[in-house]
């Protein structure tokens, strides 16, 4: 006959499982304690913290995102940000310095979402601008951007929006971080950007900016463009060889190769007019194209226009957009030259 199973054969492991339920309820409590409340972010907001507060917010309907003044001086801050929750995600941490601003990722991925651009700092803590990058663009992250394994988050959480800009995308310049070793950390002395240079970032923080500095480095990168590459690249999109008078030698005429940025000084010494103007071989398809007034005193951008070829084109930011992103996905030095079919 079968032996029936002892009770030592039945026994379920309630210490266990009272263990496992105990630290899923902490979790979640500390989860919950930890973020007392999210803002969606769909235009740039400014924002301030003090030294270990945080702030948690979304880019548009993202994931929850913490971001952390994890330290601050005159003219410097760092912050730590992760995406909930804090224990399982890596954390971005990067520093500023000046007016400094770096593309970032709310994700964690190579394709930035958001830009963080220092406004000001000090040992109490730091007033910043969190822009949402406009979809489609493909803007890497910053070089300057590094990530670490988890580390714990202030519990401070209250931060305070001083305003809402104009801005609604962001510059990619990297930010340049202070260097140090395991006896002793040095500086770099930065200078202060002259008023002109203000007013350039603030213009490449409009709509508009980040997609021009995306188009200039498309333009650099093409002038490496051959006859040969370009033929072969104009069969695969239009499935023929270029008819007449298309020809690489024609198009290489009025395609880019540059853009420039310059801030002219107006009579108010606040207040520039800042351009974008196109680089090319035939100066019937170069000169300026976009334009607006930079108010480097309140940080307002002004009167953005298209103008010269791009005014005369029909060219708005959704047909730009939608250019940009077909000309980057072709990668053979040839994409500025196919006009998209």
């Amino acid at each position: 006959m079968r032996k029936a199973p002892g009770p030592s054969a039945r026994k379920l492991p309630i210490k266990e499982i009272i263990v496992v339920v105990v630290v899923l309820v902490v979790i979640y409590y500390v989860y919950s304690l930890l973020q007392p409340g999210t803002t969606t972010i769909t235009t740039a907001k400014t924002l301030s913290l003090s030294t270990n507060q945080t702030v948690f917010f979304k880019i548009y309907n993202g994931s929850t995102v913490a971001l952390r003044l994890a330290h601050a001086t005159s003219g410097t801050a760092t912050f730590y940000m992760t995406q909930l929750p804090f224990l399982y995600n890596p954390v971005a941490t990067v520093t500023l310095s000046g007016i400094g601003s770096v593309n970032l990722s709310t994700s964690g991925t190579q394709s930035a979402d958001m830009n963080l651009h220092l406004v000001s700092s000090n040992t109490s803590g730091a007033t910043f601008i969190i822009s949402p990058l406009l979809s489609g663009l493909g803007i890497r992250t910053s070089s300057s951007v590094y990530f670490i394994r988890p580390v714990i988050f202030g519990t401070q959480t209250n931060s305070t929006v001083t305003s809402t800009t104009t801005i609604s995308s962001a510059t990619t310049q990297n930010s340049v971080a202070s260097t140090s070793t395991t006896t002793q950390t040095t500086t770099t002395a930065k200078t202060a950007p002259s008023q002109s240079q203000v007013a350039i970032n603030l213009m490449n923080n409009t709509s508009i900016g980040p997609l021009m500095l995306e188009f200039r480095a498309l333009y650099q990168r093409d002038t490496a463009c051959t006859e040969g590459v370009y033929n072969a690249t104009y069969n695969t999109y239009y499935n023929s060889n270029p008819p007449p008078p298309i020809s690489f030698a024609n198009v290489s005429q009025f395609t880019p190769t540059n853009i420039t940025i310059t801030a002219t000084s107006t009579s108010k010494a606040d207040v520039f007019a800042v351009t974008y103007a196109l680089v090319a071989p035939d100066s019937a398809f170069a000169g300026t194209v976009v334009g607006a007034t930079v108010n480097t005193t309140s940080s307002v951008v002004t009167n953005v226009t298209y103008v010269g070829l791009y005014k005369s084109s029909g060219f708005d930011f959704t047909i730009l957009n939608s250019t940009y992103a077909f000309q980057s996905k072709i990668n053979d030095d040839c994409g500025a030259y196919i006009t998209p079919p």
